[in-house]
């Protein structure tokens, strides 16, 4: 988002002020820099969160795994 509003920025200066070009160049590199970034940092804490809840989930299903199979053996006893 913050790329995004540099970019924004670069763009509605360079539109409206032809004086302020330079400004609207150093607004653009770091927004550039940002939507570049924005990818390899959501995978990077993509794997994390779910290196922690993965875990938890299995346990979760594991638990119902077993629930089922208990009432599968108390329907067909």
């Amino acid at each position: 988002m913050v790329g995004l509003a540099l970019l924004f920025c670069a763009a509605f200066t360079a539109i409206t002020s032809k004086a302020l070009t330079w400004l609207s160049i150093l607004v653009a590199i770091p927004g550039t820099i940002c939507c570049a970034l924005a990818y390899p940092i959501y995978r990077r804490t993509y794997q994390r969160r779910s290196s922690v809840v993965e875990p938890l989930l299995d346990a979760k299903y594991e638990e119902i795994s077993t629930i089922c199979e208990k009432g599968h053996r108390l329907t067909h006893a």
